[in-house]
């Protein structure tokens, strides 16, 4: 697994009270997929997932399969849990036509994956 930050540190975000982040995800058959999401944690410990030494087991993550890679494309909310859980719901509810429908491609989150950057974020790479 392998992720990138468009334009800001990663770890800008990881004490906000609630995010909506929009990801893209890249699997090893060159499938693309985009995901809509909310956490309380960092972006990256919500798609990677954490070892809590309190619990000494491993916790969250989207389970990704291995060589799939992902990158943040946008933090669409950060601000109170309410509100953000509102938002993804609010965007789940807008964009529901367009929801990944295929089989199962990662552990947890599937059905929050749009084929398309419904969002109109995800800019190519600059050279």
């Amino acid at each position: 697994m392998s992720y990138s930050a468009i334009g800001y540190k990663v770890k800008l975000y990881a004490k906000a009270t609630g995010l909506v982040y929009y990801i893209r995800l890249t699997f090893a058959d060159d499938l693309t997929l985009y995901k809509i999401g909310y956490t309380t944690m960092t972006i990256v410990k919500r798609v990677e997932g954490y070892y809590s030494k309190k619990d000494r087991c491993w916790k969250g993550g989207m389970g990704l399969p291995y060589g799939c890679h992902w990158r943040i494309i946008s933090v669409v909310y950060k601000g109170s849990k309410t509100r953000a859980y509102e938002e993804e719901q609010r965007l789940h509810t807008l964009y529901q036509a367009e929801r990944y429908r295929g089989p199962n491609v990662v552990k947890n989150g599937n059905t929050e994956l749009y084929l398309m950057d419904i969002l109109g974020l995800d800019t190519p790479a600059r050279s």
